[in-house]
C-alpha cells in the first residue's frame, strides 16, 4: 500500500536560535556587562573607603571662621567630614600624628587605624571662648586649692599634683611645669588605672586668637616632651590664623 506523502510546512521548522531569543539573550549579557562595571567601581570606592577608615587623604586647604578667627588647615586634619567643607563654624576637631604635627595618609593610617600604635595621635579641638581662663591661668586660683601639695613627678621636670578626695577631679592628676620664658605648662590626665585603650589621658586648654580655645589631648606617653609639645601646638594654631587675626599664645 502506497504511504501517504508527508507534507510539512515551511512555518514548522522554527530556528534553534529565534530572532527574539537573540535579542533577550544581547539585553542580558549588556546588562550583566554594566552590572559588572558598577560593582567593579563600587568595589574600588568601597575598598578605598574600606583602606582609609573613613578617614580623608585630601590635603587641599580648607578655611574656617570660629568666632571671627579666620583659620586654614588641611583637610585630612579635620575629624569630620561635615567640617571638611569650610566656612564658618561654631567648632572644628582636627587630628594630627606627632610631631609632624601632620594629617591622614595612607603613610601613617596605622597611627590612625590601630589603637596600639595611636599613641602619637593628638586630638584638638577649637571654639569659642567659654571661660575667661585657659588651663595655665586657672593654675593659682582654682587648681592649688584642690590639690595637695606637689612633688617632683621625674618626667623631665614636671611637678605632680595629687586632687583631693572631694574634688571632681579625683580620678586625675595635675602636672605643672615651670618656664621661664612662659607661663606655666598646666595639664590634666587620668590616672594609670583609670586609663582605657589607646586612650588621649591627658588634655590642656589654651586660649589664642580673638576668643579663641584650643583643647588638646594626647596620651601621657608623650609628657616627658611637654614642652616641646606645648610649643609646636601653639605654633600650629598660631600658623593656621590668617592675617588680621589677633594671637595671644598661652
Amino acid at each position: 500500500m502506497q504511504q501517504p506523502n508527508e507534507t510539512v510546512s515551511a512555518e514548522t521548522y522554527e530556528p534553534l536560535i529565534s530572532a527574539r531569543l537573540l535579542r533577550r539573550t544581547m539585553v542580558v549579557v549588556i546588562l550583566i556587562a554594566i552590572l559588572t562595571i558598577l560593582l567593579n567601581i563600587g568595589g574600588r570606592w568601597y575598598g578605598e573607603r574600606m583602606a582609609t577608615g573613613g578617614y580623608n587623604v585630601d590635603e587641599s586647604l580648607k578655611t574656617i571662621t570660629i568666632a571671627g578667627n579666620r583659620m586654614i588647615f588641611p583637610a585630612n586634619t579635620i575629624r569630620f567630614e561635615s567640617q571638611r567643607t569650610g566656612g564658618s563654624s561654631d567648632r572644628l576637631d582636627l587630628y594630627v600624628v606627632w610631631p609632624e604635627l601632620a594629617g591622614y595618609s595612607l603613610a601613617n593610617r596605622q597611627q590612625f587605624n590601630d589603637s596600639e600604635k595611636s599613641g602619637n595621635l593628638i586630638f584638638l579641638s577649637v571654639m569659642p571662648k567659654t571661660m575667661q581662663l585657659d588651663m595655665t591661668a586657672r593654675l593659682a586660683p582654682i587648681y592649688r586649692k584642690l590639690t595637695t601639695p606637689g612633688m617632683a613627678s621625674g618626667i623631665n621636670g614636671l611637678e605632680v599634683l595629687e586632687f583631693t578626695e572631694d574634688s571632681r577631679y579625683v580620678d586625675e592628676i595635675l602636672y605643672v611645669g615651670a618656664r621661664e620664658d612662659r607661663k606655666p605648662f598646666v595639664v590634666r590626665c587620668l590616672k594609670e588605672e583609670k586609663l582605657p585603650s589607646g586612650s588621649r589621658s591627658c588634655m590642656r586648654d589654651i586660649n589664642i586668637g580673638q576668643n579663641l580655645s584650643v583643647t588638646y589631648r594626647f596620651s601621657n606617653g608623650l609628657l616627658p616632651q611637654w614642652q616641646e609639645l606645648d610649643k609646636a601646638i601653639n605654633n600650629f594654631i598660631e600658623k593656621a590664623m590668617l592675617p588680621g587675626t589677633a594671637q595671644s599664645p598661652a
